[in-house]
């Protein structure tokens, strides 16, 4: 026969572990301003979020979401990055045209020139990182 609760005893009621809390991302750009270019032509001009996956790289073609396509001799790019999430990690940024890479910056944030408007940025650690990227698109000469 089983032993019945004595009355006013609290039945036991499983507790559901608590999650810590996810940030939201900022509604505005957190990457520094992506640097002018002194006579050149802006055309065009943004930011995007990158989820870099640990180990992974992710491309942004800058020329592409300007919407133009400028030849090489004559286009470059400009752009800011801050890494969101987590606050304290560090990437590495750089360029790529026609398979080489065009100067190499790294940290947690900064500015940077490019050329022809891509944009490579690598996760170097064990975790996912969120980038913010500010870019800018710009024609030098006729173009």
């Amino acid at each position: 026969m089983a032993t019945p609760t004595p009355p006013g005893s609290p039945s036991p009621t499983p507790t559901q572990p608590i999650a810590p809390p996810t940030p939201t991302a900022p509604a505005a750009c957190t990457a520094p301003d992506a640097p002018d270019v002194a006579g050149a032509v802006l055309k065009g001009q943004g930011c995007v979020i990158l989820n870099v996956p640990a180990g992974k790289t992710e491309w942004v073609d800058v020329q592409q979401l300007a919407g133009t396509s400028i030849p090489c001799a004559g286009g470059g790019s400009t752009h800011g990055w801050k890494v969101w999430l987590p606050p304290n990690a560090s990437v590495t940024r750089y360029g790529m045209h026609q398979g080489s890479k065009m100067g190499e910056w790294s940290g947690n944030s900064g500015t940077a020139g490019g050329y022809c408007g891509a944009i490579v940025v690598e996760n170097p650690n064990n975790f996912q990182v969120t980038v913010h990227l500010s870019w800018k698109m710009w024609c030098r000469g006729g173009c």
